[in-house]
């Protein structure tokens, strides 16, 4: 019980009223999904609220009886004082899982949020029952044989929701940040071959990183480029982490002439000619908007790769470190116009799916609460 509390009351926004209405969706997830489904339909995100008058209630629940955690109690008196006919969430959050579990009459939609690569791999656990399951793309459905749904292509639901304006250039390059403190700072491992198949990563995450952007800083200087790096300390969902200075002195360390705007990844991304990523998920969002985007993703470790490349090597992507070859695909790329990547996207169509505004999701979503109305 002592861990539960510690875990709901930590970085938590804190309610002392029931909420105020019954909605239609209720959405679990630890991004801003941001689904816009009109005003006729009602969705609520559920992220770090904590409602303390269904605390109180899951707690007498909870010392009545113990068939169920108290964990698990209050996750059942929450969903239900919302009264959603549809749920909606990530494989990573996973409370979609719970949802469908104790409510089995109500609609479960579960999504891709990461590249699974072969993090998932062969799950040994007891198939986890949703009604539907949006992936990335077909090669994803491998990685999810511990799910039990209708499995349907979507592409990623958030950058479905972001379609890029092709607004005026300011930057020649916009290079994706994945700084994170945890990997940049010291990691407690459980044992001694954890910690050294960790620190292994680290170094290797750590060179290859530095490595891309002395080419990038090269190509700059020559070229007399504009770059600017989309920070990981910007996001949403990373915000509370705090870490932006760290992030910040990090790239100043490696690049001296560089912007480092407040601006949202996607709004630098319309503002940049060329997208530079390494093993980032936007860089393949904005690739799945015939976003200019150069994968620099050389492989390092079994479990951190993109799986998608047609070859080891490619017009835009690069799976080594080599810099000679680097450096030449960021100058070729800058100098594609529009027309010729759009040919270029034609006969190269790889990565995940785009479905604008999320018009597949929505579909379902109309058809089940037409469904209900007409009842």
């Amino acid at each position: 019980m002592l861990s539960f509390f510690k875990y709901i009351f930590q970085n938590k926004k804190i309610y002392f009223l029931y909420p105020r209405e019954n909605i239609d969706i209720l959405v679990f997830g630890r991004i801003n999904l941001n689904l816009n489904v009109g005003k006729k339909i009602k969705i609520f995100e559920l992220n770090d609220q904590v409602y303390i008058p269904i605390l109180l209630r899951s707690i007498i629940k909870f010392l009545k009886g113990f068939d169920k955690s108290l964990k698990e109690i209050y996750f059942q008196q929450l969903v239900k004082s919302f009264s959603p006919s549809i749920g909606i969430g990530d494989e990573i959050n996973k409370n979609i899982f719970k949802f469908k579990k104790f409510f089995p009459n109500k609609l479960a939609i579960g999504y891709q949020i990461v590249n699974r690569s072969n993090l998932t791999g062969n799950n040994t656990e007891q198939k986890k029952k949703l009604d539907y399951f949006l992936l990335f793309n077909k090669k994803a459905k491998k990685y999810y044989k511990d799910i039990d749904a209708k499995f349907l292509i979507s592409g990623s639901l958030k950058n479905n929701e972001k379609p890029l304006k092709n607004k005026k250039k300011i930057f020649d390059i916009m290079f994706i940040s994945e700084f994170r403190p945890k990997v940049f700072e010291k990691i407690k491992a459980e044992n001694g071959q954890k910690n050294k198949l960790i620190q292994g990563i680290k170094k290797n995450f750590y060179n290859h990183i530095e490595s891309v952007l002395g080419v990038i800083d090269s190509v700059a200087k020559e070229k007399k480029l504009k770059i600017c790096i989309a920070l990981a300390s910007n996001r949403t969902e990373k915000k509370k982490q705090n870490f932006r200075q760290k992030e910040t002195n990090f790239f100043l360390n490696k690049i001296k002439n560089i912007s480092l705007p407040n601006d949202n990844s996607y709004e630098l991304a319309d503002k940049s000619h060329l997208v530079i990523s390494m093993w980032s998920t936007l860089g393949a969002e904005l690739f799945a908007q015939n976003k200019k985007v150069l994968f620099v993703a050389p492989k390092f470790h079994k479990s951190i790769y993109w799986d998608f490349f047609p070859g080891k090597n490619g017009f835009n992507w690069q799976q080594d470190l080599k810099k000679k070859e680097i450096k030449k695909k960021i100058i070729k790329l800058l100098n594609t116009n529009e027309k010729n990547w759009d040919k270029i996207l034609k006969v190269y169509k790889y990565g995940i799916s785009f479905d604008k505004k999320n018009k597949l999701l929505k579909n379902i979503i109309t058809k089940k609460i037409n469904g209900i109305n007409k009842k």
